[in-house]
């Protein structure tokens, strides 16, 4: 047995047998067990994976927009809109606990995949009450599928289906940085054609090799069968870190309040090197959680910001980036240990339910942390800016649902020995191919891109303020294409954005600033950092930025409002440019102490003699008490009229 497992990476020269000894077991004689017996290079085979990997982008595509599309009423109402009934569907996947149900999905999981790819129909929609249902429908059909067929495969299929899975979702984050981190198969037809298609083909390999493996309906007893309780929490875990962190490559450096480029392309890779670690005998450690999840949260959350520390940043962003790329690598890791612990549970039905509820809850958590004076007058205070928190309470999870015990970790570790704990040549294979083919030439335009700016010759500043909402159009897409084509047409060259923080899962983590700054090729300071839990405002200027500063204007009350204070290289001129969206009307002690503050900036910007502008949104009507208090520090309108409320432009 110790010659044969050596071989393990070798499918040719063996098969598996899923009967008798279990299900590492190996051996050379193929015509002494049968028809029941399958070869593994069948089970590794290039286009089964590839069906593994392209089912595993479509389903990350669904489950990651399918949040945008929910909460598009919540966030434009600022209230709960009646739309969250939707959530408790996601709850039906816990059938696949059910030993009949999980029978009925796993032999017909290309039917399942296929009810994925329909969930694509979605960018052919118009009625965002259709686009909710069609998506919700689709996402919970999907991971029923997918959650059947882990529990239900043997474990050679099941983790090239895992494998697949979460290649899928770094494929999706490559697609996102090419397309300065908008998904193109919400927003390009051709792209969403080209992965109908392959969604489709995917679908009909699995249904050709539906026969060529046994498969298990009913849970194995098994007196070291790990609880429940540990598959449900590391399901809630591994879901939420992929959406809230990783789903796109500038939320690290969003949180960190780092430049995107070239940290987005770290955060890529450390997704690809995760899934070097997949096979590893040190992820079912202790170890293993303490030297990547909780170090890379220290120093992710070193940064502060919100109400859980100082404002002080205990490390560099450098360094919080670089506990986020080991956030990373941890993320992708746990895979295996999670869906293996799912796998061998005898509670499968309740641990996923769970599960589903709790992860539920996370996402709700991660707009709470925002949103938290516009919710419940419970949960808001208690989970309000509470992001750090968030963060950690998934990483516990995912690490619950890995992580052996203490008193069963050896035995499992030996069984870990058993077998070749090499990536699969397949695997390696697709990644290659992956690196060499996609990921470097988008290295390649996304660095020429950013590498030229724009630039104005004239001296003259034509500037413009804009809330953009989000950048959500009237039907819940997304509208940063029309945004960036009107900011052209208007021939502005500094440009102030408000509610523009879209580093959030309610917003699928597209990054409004990027898309636009890069498009027009415009330089860009995002503002605030989405760990300071404000709705974000930021600049964009045909000029060099030459001095940025991030500020919080007092909020004791309200929610938290963000100004940015920077100073522009106009040709030669420096010009003083300052951006800000102040909080909710209902908090009056909020608006007169940021009204002051904002006084008190022009009045020592006017000691610089330096020109100065603001664009702003600040809540009170012209010629009111608040309007009269921000005046009296030197600033001038540029126009008289009465007929607006929110928006001003000051110089």
């Amino acid at each position: 047995m110790e010659d044969a497992a050596a071989n393990f990476n070798r499918p040719s020269e063996g098969i598996l047998d899923l009967d008798a000894g279990g299900e590492d077991e190996f051996y050379e004689d193929e015509e002494k067990f049968g028809k029941k017996r399958f070869r593994i290079d069948r089970a590794w085979a290039l286009n089964g994976f590839l069906a593994d990997t392209a089912g595993g982008l479509i389903s990350w595509c669904l489950f990651v927009h399918f949040t945008r599309v929910l909460f598009y009423f919540p966030m434009v109402k600022l209230a709960y809109s009646g739309w969250e009934i939707v959530l408790p569907g996601f709850l039906v996947t816990a059938l696949a606990g059910h030993p009949r149900v999980r029978e009925f999905a796993a032999r017909r999981f290309h039917l399942f995949r296929l009810a994925a790819v329909v969930g694509l129909l979605k960018y052919h929609l118009e009625s965002h009450e259709l686009r909710i249902f069609l998506l919700g429908t689709a996402v919970t059909i999907d991971h029923l599928g997918l959650l059947s067929y882990w529990m239900a495969a043997p474990r050679v299929r099941r983790e090239r289906s895992v494998y697949g899975h979460v290649l899928g979702f770094v494929c999706m984050v490559v697609f996102r940085l090419a397309n300065f981190q908008l998904n193109p198969v919400w927003n390009n037809f051709g792209v969403n054609l080209l992965t109908t298609v392959a969604g489709l083909a995917a679908a009909y390999q699995i249904y050709l090799e539906r026969d060529q493996h046994p498969l298990n309906f009913r849970p194995v007893a098994d007196a070291n069968a790990p609880h429940w309780s540990r598959a449900a929490a590391g399901l809630a875990g591994v879901w939420s870190l992929h959406l809230i962190l990783f789903s796109s490559s500038t939320v690290i450096s969003r949180y960190a309040d780092y430049s995107t480029w070239p940290a987005a392309l770290f955060v890529v890779l450390s997704l690809f090197l995760g899934l070097f670690f997949l096979r590893s005998k040190w992820v079912p450690q202790v170890e293993w959680w303490l030297g990547t999840a909780f170090i890379g949260w220290i120093l992710f959350a070193s940064g502060g910001g919100g109400s859980e520390g100082s404002a002080a940043d205990f490390f560099p962003s450098y360094v919080q980036v670089k506990g986020g790329l080991l956030l990373g690598v941890y993320t992708m890791s746990s895979w295996l240990g999670v869906v293996d612990t799912l796998a061998r549970t005898t509670r499968p039905a309740r641990a996923i339910f769970v599960g589903a509820v709790v992860f539920l809850a996370m996402l709700l958590w991660s707009v709470y942390v925002v949103a938290f004076k516009f919710v419940d007058p419970v949960f808001g205070p208690l989970l309000g800016q509470r992001h750090k928190s968030m963060i950690f309470a998934a990483l516990l999870m995912t690490g619950a649902g890995h992580v052996q015990l203490e008193g069963l970790r050896k035995k499992r570790v030996q069984a870990y020995e058993s077998v070749d704990r090499r990536m699969p040549v397949t695997v390696l294979t697709v990644i290659y191919a992956i690196l060499a083919l996609l990921l470097v030439p988008v290295a390649f335009f996304r660095m020429y891109n950013t590498a030229i700016p724009s630039s104005a010759s004239t001296d003259n500043v034509k500037a413009m303020i804009w809330t953009t909402h989000a950048g959500y159009d009237n039907f819940g897409g997304s509208n940063l294409a029309e945004l960036a084509r009107v900011i052209k047409e208007s021939d502005v060259n500094i440009v102030g954005l408000l509610e523009t923080d879209t580093a959030r899962l309610c917003y699928e983590n597209d990054d409004l600033v990027e898309y636009v700054a890069e498009t027009l090729h415009f330089y860009s300071d995002y503002g605030p950092a989405t760990s300071t839990n404000t709705w974000g405002c930021a600049l964009l200027s045909a000029f060099p930025i030459v001095r940025s500063d991030k500020v919080i204007l007092p909020s004791p009350e309200g929610e938290l409002a963000c100004l940015i204070d920077a100073d522009v290289d106009v040709n030669g001129h420096t010009v003083n440019v300052l951006v800000t969206h102040f909080g909710n009307t209902e908090d009056a002690l909020d608006r007169e102490l940021k009204a002051l503050a904002l006084s008190a900036y022009f009045a020592r910007r006017r000691e610089t003699f330096h020109p100065m502008v603001l664009l702003s949104y600040l809540t009170t009507r012209p010629y009111g008490p608040k309007y009269m208090t921000i005046v009296t520090g030197g600033a001038h309108e540029v126009t008289s009229s009465v007929e607006r409320y929110c928006e001003y432009i000051m110089h």
